[in-house]
């Protein structure tokens, strides 16, 4: 029978951190208001003005759309920052559309310049793609004030989110092997190569691509998610602070930034890495932390994002500092070009009545087996028009509608808004009591940019990975349910 032992081993150390708790995630109403509403101030006038008055006029007549999904999606974010509780989902969600659909297609359309990845955009569909993305956020919206509706999640079952100290070390010993099989295939000097080199190397290694993909996804999502749950364990119970445990803890951790570096890995997966490692290290502790985070996740967006893909063909590459506006430009910012292809295809040819969710459902499959397995969305599309760069994204937005159109897309973001609202409510109330939300909690959020962005079929062998190896951290609940005081229902970790 497993051991589990208390997080909170006082009752008077329990008390003194709610209290330090409840103090740090609720500041002055009025400090939070003023917060809001500069933040809005910032997001919804200053910022459009100012990308506005840097653009010419265009003959191009959608980009005021543009603007209004600015004044919405950074309304909603305001809000967030705003807010005295965390809502790091939420907030993830509202950064991307109001960049990726904000202020990239007001800039692209009065340029009256296409993204170079999506060239030759049918821009008589800019209004119709405009409606898209605000039906879609208004839906998410509703979803979310729907799940706030419901109260909070203050009496949950906390031994549902145990961490079992035994099955983290298994985890973190199988994540050490796995990067050392790997550095073996591909070679030491695989780890820095850049990042199309370092793909190569991959595909040579493994010729299979799923193989290919899935031996990648297990090898980082492994070591990150161990290199999370062991921090959590430290943090949270001071009995496992041992050198046997810094030790492991810190093995995986170097192990986890050599796989997943800036010079060779996706911008996206790179970011998910280190933000989960900034949760993780008490990043969202106080609301202050987060609304920092929040702040400069936007301006990291506009100007680190682009510079992060540096070294994506050579290690040569020189460093050219560009402006917000020479970034929104670019290829990393094609979501809004990509939805309106999706319109042109739907217009065109009809949904695919869930054809494309057959292939994100049923990722796992090999086209050894499934010969007819759908491509993802965005080499359809690519396909669709003729482009020779097939590797493109697809919004969730798109997902929906080139599946079911209007009557996939509205439920669907409403479905996606209350998830988000209720996940972020459960967080809160953990991060509350401990400091810190769950291992899942603190790696998902950014990587739910991957997910928005798409396309869904891509994105899924990295995020199931993540859940499998988050389920093999907790622990088992008659383990903990054994040893649980009723009159406690603190977080506990089985050992």
């Amino acid at each position: 029978m497993s051991r589990a032992t208390r997080l909170d081993h006082a009752g008077q150390a329990a008390a003194e951190h709610t209290a330090y708790s409840r103090k740090s995630t609720s500041p002055p109403q009025g400090h939070a208001f003023a917060l809001g509403f500069l933040s809005a101030l910032a997001l919804c006038a200053a910022f459009p003005i100012t990308l506005i008055g840097l653009t010419p006029s265009s003959s191009l007549y959608g980009w005021p759309w543009a603007v209004a999904v600015m004044v919405v999606t950074g309304s909603g974010l305001a809000i967030v920052i705003g807010r005295k509780a965390r809502s790091v989902f939420e907030m993830v969600f509202w950064l991307f559309t109001y960049v990726f659909f904000g202020a990239a297609p007001l800039v692209q359309l009065r340029l009256e310049v296409d993204p170079d990845t999506t060239p030759g955009l049918d821009h008589r569909l800019d209004t119709a793609t405009f409606a898209l993305v605000l039906v879609g956020v208004i839906a998410f919206w509703i979803g979310t004030l729907f799940a706030r509706a419901q109260g909070n999640l203050a009496p949950f079952r906390h031994n549902h989110e145990a961490l079992s100290q035994r099955r983290t070390r298994l985890l973190a010993l199988i994540a050490l092997a796995l990067f050392a099989w790997f550095v073996v295939r591909i070679g030491p000097s695989g780890l820095f190569a850049a990042r199309d080199v370092r793909s190569a190397i991959v595909n040579a290694a493994w010729p299979n691509v799923t193989t290919a993909a899935v031996v990648s996804a297990g090898v980082s999502m492994s070591l990150l998610v161990s290199t999370v749950a062991q921090v959590a364990i430290l943090r949270t119970d001071p009995h496992t602070r041992k050198i046997a445990n810094y030790a492991l803890v810190s093995a995986t951790l170097i192990a986890l930034l050599l796989v997943v570096n800036p010079v060779s890995s996706a911008r996206y997966l790179f970011g998910t890495v280190a933000l989960g490692l900034v949760a993780a290290f008490g990043g969202y502790r106080t609301v202050g932390r987060f609304r920092l985070v929040a702040a400069s996740s936007v301006l990291g967006l506009l100007f680190a994002f682009p510079l992060i893909d540096l070294f994506r063909q050579s290690l040569d590459a020189r460093l050219e500092l560009r402006s917000p506006v020479q970034s929104l430009l670019s290829g990393d910012f094609d979501a809004f070009g990509q939805l309106t292809n999706t319109v042109s295809y739907v217009g065109e040819t009809g949904v695919t009545y869930g054809n494309q969710l057959l292939g994100v459902l049923f990722f796992w499959v090999p086209r050894s087996i499934w010969a007819a397995k759908p491509v993802d969305t965005g080499v359809l599309l690519a396909n669709y028009r003729g482009y020779e760069f097939t590797n493109l994204s697809s919004p969730l937005w798109g997902e929906f509608y080139i599946n079911g159109g209007w009557w996939l897309l509205v439920p669907g973001m409403l479905l996606f808004g209350v998830l988000v609202g209720r996940w972020d409510l459960r967080s809160e109330a953990l991060m509350q009591r401990h400091g810190l939300p769950t291992v899942l909690g603190c790696v998902v959020p950014f990587y739910l940019l991957i997910v928005l962005r798409g396309s869904l079929l891509q994105s899924m062998a990295y995020l199931s990975l993540l859940v499998i190896c988050a389920l093999i951290t907790k622990a088992r609940s008659k383990d903990v349910d054994a040893h649980l005081a009723p009159e406690n229902a603190s977080l506990r970790l089985s050992k």
